[in-house]
């Protein structure tokens, strides 16, 4: 149930959380390693009781400014504490949980390389009104007053759930609903540029997207706006303050030189699935390392 309350803390603690503990233990083999995403009290009942080998906490989000979430009932600063390692994904919440733990770390996300680099194709002559397209979902953290903007003057395509109403839109904006992800790189291959455009907000200041990798695996230039945890890849992105920079970059970006496109890739494929699993097995096997120290003798 919802952690929103202690009445509904307690029923996931008497109820719940012991029969999905007994199931998990009952098939689980050992070692047994548990990531937990969710700092709530349930999660942190379901991991403890479990009784881990190592137990990783995985923070991708900013969970007491995400604006989808009710406030108060999360417990981050216990949950840092109570394992072996944190991974964070962007800069805000890597300094905010090195002030609750030790062994804190920036680990970035991941791309199926191979997928979206069909998505690749051959440099042409840059278009005089270039196909922008945004993909993901299309809610409150998407900045859609700039979304309705670059509609009106370059041609735009939508791809994605609607979260939010969208009035406005140039009578040629595309809108193409959730797809498999399988299928977005055919949706991406005739695309000129690719857009981040989120809202400015202090949620959005602790948010890399998990799809700014796939971005970077098409080649593609990506124009950003309302990100700061992306400003270490300043080198590789279009990052603007304001629509009237952001509707320059788009022009700019299709004229950007081979040597761009191609650092782009690069950055991707350090980040490639393969290269993230050899990553986090050395994580796994270092916690568990430690955890199989014998404890230091007591003195009588």
């Amino acid at each position: 149930l919802p952690d929103i309350s202690p009445r509904l803390q307690s029923l996931n603690r008497r109820l719940f959380v012991p029969r999905i503990a007994d199931t998990l233990r009952h098939d689980a083999a050992r070692p047994l390693i548990v990531i937990n995403y969710l700092p709530l009290a349930s999660s942190l009942a379901l991991m403890e009781q479990l009784q881990p080998d190592a137990t990783f906490y995985h923070c991708v989000n900013d969970w007491e400014h995400d604006p989808y979430t009710s406030t108060g009932h999360f417990k981050e600063a216990e949950l840092a504490a109570m394992v072996d390692m944190v991974w964070t994904d962007s800069p805000v919440n890597y300094a905010r949980n090195a002030a609750l733990a030790d062994n804190v770390i920036l680990m970035s996300h991941v791309v199926d390389v191979e997928l979206f680099a069909r998505a690749r194709r051959a440099p042409t002559e840059p278009p005089a009104r270039p196909l922008c397209a945004y993909f993901g979902t299309i809610g409150i953290s998407a900045d859609i007053n700039l979304l309705r903007a670059v509609s009106h003057r370059y041609r735009l395509r939508l791809i994605g759930p609607v979260r939010t109403p969208l009035e406005g839109f140039a009578a040629d904006t595309e809108l193409i609903a959730p797809v498999p992800q399988g299928e977005l790189p055919e949706l991406l291959r005739d695309a000129d540029v690719l857009l981040l455009p989120y809202v400015r907000s202090v949620h959005n200041e602790g948010v890399t997207p998990a799809k700014l990798f796939e971005c970077m695996a098409t080649g593609k230039p990506i124009v950003v706006s309302g990100l700061t945890a992306l400003d270490r890849y300043a080198d590789l992105l279009y990052l603007c303050e304001n629509e009237t920079e952001f509707m320059t970059k788009i022009a700019e970006a299709v004229h950007e030189p081979a040597a761009r496109r191609a650092a782009r890739i690069a950055c991707a494929e350090a980040n490639s699935n393969e290269r993230r699993i050899d990553d986090i097995e050395g994580y796994f096997r270092q916690a568990l390392a430690v955890a199989e120290q014998p404890s230091p003798a007591t003195t009588p």
